[in-house]
Protein backbone atom coordinates (compact mmCIF):
# COMPACT_ATOMS: atom_id res chain seq x y z
CA UNK A 1 0.00 0.00 0.00
CA UNK A 2 1.28 3.50 -0.68
CA UNK A 3 1.53 6.07 2.42
CA UNK A 4 2.20 9.34 2.41
CA UNK A 5 2.79 10.83 5.79
CA UNK A 6 3.43 14.37 6.88
CA UNK A 7 3.79 15.66 10.52
CA UNK A 8 4.61 18.18 12.54
CA UNK A 9 6.50 18.55 16.01
CA UNK A 10 6.30 20.43 19.19
CA UNK A 11 9.83 21.54 20.00
CA UNK A 12 11.37 22.63 23.30
CA UNK A 13 12.24 25.64 22.24
CA UNK A 14 11.50 28.39 19.15
CA UNK A 15 12.19 26.45 15.68
CA UNK A 16 10.63 23.72 13.37
CA UNK A 17 10.79 20.27 12.48
CA UNK A 18 8.68 18.37 10.12
CA UNK A 19 8.60 14.58 8.61
CA UNK A 20 7.83 13.74 5.46
CA UNK A 21 6.81 9.95 4.31
CA UNK A 22 6.46 8.41 0.89
CA UNK A 23 7.68 5.31 -1.25
CA UNK A 24 9.44 4.17 1.84
CA UNK A 25 11.91 7.35 1.99
CA UNK A 26 11.86 9.40 5.23
CA UNK A 27 13.02 13.25 5.34
CA UNK A 28 13.56 15.11 8.69
CA UNK A 29 12.90 18.55 7.51
CA UNK A 30 15.55 20.53 10.10
CA UNK A 31 17.88 19.25 12.18
CA UNK A 32 16.13 19.61 15.73
CA UNK A 33 14.89 17.09 18.16
CA UNK A 34 11.41 17.57 19.20
CA UNK A 35 9.89 17.66 22.70
CA UNK A 36 10.22 14.24 24.36
CA UNK A 37 13.22 13.49 23.53
CA UNK A 38 15.26 11.70 20.66
CA UNK A 39 12.63 8.89 21.34
CA UNK A 40 9.44 10.40 19.69
CA UNK A 41 12.13 10.46 16.57
CA UNK A 42 12.42 6.81 16.94
CA UNK A 43 8.63 5.98 17.44
CA UNK A 44 7.99 8.25 14.27
CA UNK A 45 10.68 6.38 12.46
CA UNK A 46 9.19 2.84 13.35
CA UNK A 47 5.73 3.35 11.70
CA UNK A 48 7.23 3.01 9.15
CA UNK A 49 9.47 -0.08 9.68
CA UNK A 50 12.87 2.24 9.63
CA UNK A 51 15.52 3.07 11.89
CA UNK A 52 17.64 5.38 9.58
CA UNK A 53 16.67 8.82 7.84
CA UNK A 54 16.85 8.89 3.97
CA UNK A 55 17.06 12.73 2.87
CA UNK A 56 18.18 14.76 6.25
CA UNK A 57 16.75 18.46 4.55
CA UNK A 58 18.11 21.14 6.34
CA UNK A 59 16.52 24.70 4.75
CA UNK A 60 18.70 27.40 7.11
CA UNK A 61 22.39 27.45 9.19
CA UNK A 62 20.34 29.45 11.75
CA UNK A 63 20.17 27.49 15.12
CA UNK A 64 16.35 27.26 14.76
CA UNK A 65 16.40 25.12 12.35
CA UNK A 66 20.02 23.39 12.99
CA UNK A 67 20.99 23.18 16.54
CA UNK A 68 24.32 21.47 16.73
CA UNK A 69 23.44 19.57 19.65
CA UNK A 70 21.13 17.75 18.21
CA UNK A 71 22.78 17.41 14.49
CA UNK A 72 25.10 15.00 16.44
CA UNK A 73 22.21 13.41 18.06
CA UNK A 74 20.59 12.93 14.99
CA UNK A 75 23.80 11.85 12.81
CA UNK A 76 24.88 9.13 15.26
CA UNK A 77 21.78 8.16 16.03
CA UNK A 78 19.96 7.96 12.73
CA UNK A 79 22.93 7.84 10.13
CA UNK A 80 20.88 9.76 7.31
CA UNK A 81 21.84 8.42 3.66
CA UNK A 82 21.71 12.38 2.08
CA UNK A 83 22.08 15.69 3.66
CA UNK A 84 20.78 18.45 1.89
CA UNK A 85 22.00 21.73 3.00
CA UNK A 86 22.18 25.77 1.92
CA UNK A 87 24.87 26.75 -0.24
CA UNK A 88 25.64 30.16 1.78
CA UNK A 89 28.66 29.93 4.89
CA UNK A 90 26.87 30.38 8.29
CA UNK A 91 27.64 33.53 9.89
CA UNK A 92 27.23 32.69 13.76
CA UNK A 93 29.05 29.93 15.63
CA UNK A 94 26.64 27.26 16.40
CA UNK A 95 25.95 27.11 12.22
CA UNK A 96 29.75 26.95 11.58
CA UNK A 97 29.93 24.35 14.40
CA UNK A 98 27.00 22.66 12.35
CA UNK A 99 28.53 23.00 9.16
CA UNK A 100 31.45 21.52 10.32
CA UNK A 101 30.55 18.03 11.37
CA UNK A 102 27.96 17.84 8.35
CA UNK A 103 30.75 17.91 6.46
CA UNK A 104 33.11 15.63 8.76
CA UNK A 105 30.30 13.45 8.31
CA UNK A 106 30.59 13.24 4.30
CA UNK A 107 34.52 13.13 5.08
CA UNK A 108 34.48 9.82 6.53
CA UNK A 109 31.51 7.84 4.23
CA UNK A 110 32.30 9.85 0.75
CA UNK A 111 35.02 6.88 0.08
CA UNK A 112 31.71 5.25 -0.85
CA UNK A 113 29.33 7.60 -1.24
CA UNK A 114 28.43 11.30 -0.87
CA UNK A 115 26.20 11.96 1.73
CA UNK A 116 26.25 15.84 1.39
CA UNK A 117 24.48 17.62 -1.45
CA UNK A 118 25.00 21.90 -0.99
CA UNK A 119 22.25 22.98 -2.74
CA UNK A 120 23.14 26.27 -4.95
CA UNK A 121 22.29 27.71 -8.39
CA UNK A 122 24.64 25.72 -10.17
CA UNK A 123 22.94 22.03 -8.78
CA UNK A 124 19.44 23.21 -9.37
CA UNK A 125 20.47 24.31 -13.01
CA UNK A 126 21.85 20.93 -13.24
CA UNK A 127 18.33 19.15 -12.58
CA UNK A 128 16.15 17.92 -14.81
CA UNK A 129 12.83 20.62 -15.44
CA UNK A 130 9.93 19.74 -13.33
CA UNK A 131 6.92 18.42 -14.90
CA UNK A 132 3.35 19.25 -13.46
CA UNK A 133 1.37 16.29 -12.04
CA UNK A 134 4.71 14.62 -10.98
CA UNK A 135 5.60 12.52 -7.31
CA UNK A 136 9.34 13.61 -7.95
CA UNK A 137 10.13 16.78 -5.51
CA UNK A 138 11.32 20.18 -6.90
CA UNK A 139 13.69 22.23 -5.67
CA UNK A 140 13.42 26.13 -6.12
CA UNK A 141 16.27 28.74 -6.70
CA UNK A 142 16.05 30.89 -3.26
CA UNK A 143 17.33 34.77 -3.53
CA UNK A 144 21.21 33.96 -4.08
CA UNK A 145 21.91 37.60 -4.50
CA UNK A 146 20.16 38.84 -1.69
CA UNK A 147 22.20 40.19 1.51
CA UNK A 148 19.66 38.39 3.38
CA UNK A 149 21.16 34.94 4.31
CA UNK A 150 17.31 34.22 5.32
CA UNK A 151 16.58 34.34 1.58
CA UNK A 152 19.25 31.89 0.83
CA UNK A 153 16.95 29.15 2.66
CA UNK A 154 16.47 25.82 1.21
CA UNK A 155 12.60 25.61 -1.24
CA UNK A 156 11.28 22.85 -1.85
CA UNK A 157 8.39 21.52 -3.03
CA UNK A 158 7.53 17.47 -1.39
CA UNK A 159 5.43 15.68 -4.05
CA UNK A 160 3.72 12.20 -3.67
CA UNK A 161 0.31 10.63 -5.14
CA UNK A 162 -1.15 12.03 -1.58
CA UNK A 163 -0.47 15.50 -1.29
CA UNK A 164 2.28 17.99 -1.63
CA UNK A 165 4.08 19.82 1.02
CA UNK A 166 5.40 22.97 0.15
CA UNK A 167 8.94 24.06 2.33
CA UNK A 168 10.08 27.47 2.40
CA UNK A 169 12.41 28.04 5.41
CA UNK A 170 13.04 31.75 6.43
CA UNK A 171 12.37 33.16 3.17
CA UNK A 172 11.38 36.88 3.42
CA UNK A 173 12.03 38.72 0.10
CA UNK A 174 8.80 40.29 -1.68
CA UNK A 175 10.48 39.67 -5.20
CA UNK A 176 11.36 35.82 -4.32
CA UNK A 177 7.61 35.38 -3.46
CA UNK A 178 6.02 37.62 -6.35
CA UNK A 179 8.63 34.89 -8.67
CA UNK A 180 7.54 31.86 -7.21
CA UNK A 181 3.50 32.90 -6.80
CA UNK A 182 3.93 32.82 -10.91
CA UNK A 183 5.26 29.32 -10.72
CA UNK A 184 2.09 26.81 -12.80
CA UNK A 185 3.28 24.18 -10.57
CA UNK A 186 2.77 25.68 -7.12
CA UNK A 187 -0.09 27.62 -8.26
CA UNK A 188 -1.96 23.96 -8.49
CA UNK A 189 -0.38 21.74 -6.34
CA UNK A 190 0.29 23.29 -2.96
CA UNK A 191 -1.29 20.98 -0.50
CA UNK A 192 0.39 21.94 3.03
CA UNK A 193 2.23 25.29 2.87
CA UNK A 194 4.77 25.49 5.55
CA UNK A 195 4.87 29.16 6.31
CA UNK A 196 7.45 31.21 5.33
CA UNK A 197 10.21 32.60 8.80
CA UNK A 198 7.56 31.02 11.04
CA UNK A 199 4.57 33.16 9.32
CA UNK A 200 6.38 36.34 10.32
CA UNK A 201 5.10 39.14 8.42
CA UNK A 202 7.50 40.40 6.64
CA UNK A 203 5.85 41.20 2.96
CA UNK A 204 6.56 37.53 1.48
CA UNK A 205 3.37 35.89 3.20
CA UNK A 206 1.11 38.45 1.23
CA UNK A 207 -2.76 38.31 0.06
CA UNK A 208 -1.52 38.01 -3.61
CA UNK A 209 0.99 35.08 -2.38
CA UNK A 210 -1.59 32.79 -0.81
CA UNK A 211 -4.02 33.98 -2.74
CA UNK A 212 -1.93 32.12 -5.91
CA UNK A 213 -0.63 29.02 -4.02
CA UNK A 214 -3.86 28.76 -2.36
CA UNK A 215 -3.02 25.89 0.18
CA UNK A 216 -5.56 23.53 1.86
CA UNK A 217 -3.37 24.01 4.85
CA UNK A 218 -1.06 26.35 6.35
CA UNK A 219 1.20 25.40 9.40
CA UNK A 220 3.08 28.29 11.02
CA UNK A 221 5.87 27.06 13.51
CA UNK A 222 6.65 29.07 16.32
Amino acid sequence: MYVTKFRGFQLDSEGSLFSFFKQNQYTLIEARIPKGGIKVLIEDLALHQKSTIDILHITSWDVDHCSYNELVQILNKFRPSLIQVPHYQPETEEGKLCSGIIFKYDAIHQRYVHNVQVVSRDFINSLPSAQSMSIADVLYHSAYDEPVKNDMSLIRLFRSEGFNVFSLGDCESEELSKILQRDTILRAEVDVLILPHHGADNGFTSGEFLDAINPKIAICSR
